[in-house]
């Protein structure tokens, strides 16, 4: 318990001290929810889905919800590639939500040793508007890259830690790492079929006009067959 603690305590200081180095740094405290759901149609290939929401400006308003889809092939128990597409809707400024479409790929990689998991994915992914919408901006494509260390402290604690960044390949301004995001959590595996996953996550924006700190606490349910 008082690892935990100290955990927690070191992952808030840690937010304080990377938002100091940004000017004109917003601080925004979201909560999100997930369901995932894996079906295995073989040993090796499966169909993924997930339904997830996120509260904004401090838990006050719904600011993004999106449904997600795709197959998974797993060439062994350490790599696997998917192909998903994501349906998004996400408010703007004038308080209406805005239809965003996102193709991606993931090549994910792990590795257990002892009672540690080692891990991490690649991501190639594409976000276009709906050209209904809006037919002046451009397809922007990304390199999102995610390593994670899972501890199976026993069969239902798996506590784990997270980093990702954000790479912008076709941004007309942005040349450089735009975003990270640092979380630390824990699963709780109730048994082979079902998995809950809670986490303290910070979102950090970089080389932006504003760029917004993110805290945010998400619940993660997940379903495989």
């Amino acid at each position: 318990m008082n690892k935990v603690i100290v955990a927690i305590v070191s992952l808030i200081a840690f937010s304080h001290l990377s938002s100091s180095f940004f000017c004109q740094n917003q601080i925004d405290f979201r909560g999100m929810g997930s369901t995932y759901v894996d079906f295995r149609l073989s040993p090796r290939l499966s169909l993924q889905g997930m339904m997830c929401g996120f509260m904004f400006n401090d838990f006050t308003e719904l600011g993004v919800a999106f449904m997600d889809g795709g197959i998974k092939y797993r060439f062994n128990k350490t790599i696997g590639v998917n192909g998903n597409y994501r349906f998004l809707l996400k408010r703007n400024f004038n308080n209406f939500y805005d239809n965003r479409h996102i193709f991606y790929i993931d090549l994910d990689f792990s590795k257990n040793i002892q009672r540690y998991t080692f891990g991490g994915t690649c991501r190639a992914q594409t976000e276009f508007y709906d050209r209904i919408v809006n037919t002046t901006r451009m397809p922007l494509v990304y390199n999102r890259t995610k390593v994670n260390m899972k501890y199976r402290l026993n069969y239902f604690l798996h506590p784990f830690t997270e980093i990702e960044i954000f790479y912008p390949l076709n941004h007309p301004v942005r040349k450089n790492i735009d975003q990270f995001r640092f979380a630390l959590g824990s699963a709780y595996v109730l048994n082979k079929n079902i998995k809950i996953e809670s986490y303290l996550q910070i979102r950090q924006q970089l080389h932006r006009s504003v760029n917004y700190s993110v805290f945010l606490i998400a619940t993660n349910f997940f379903f495989s067959f």
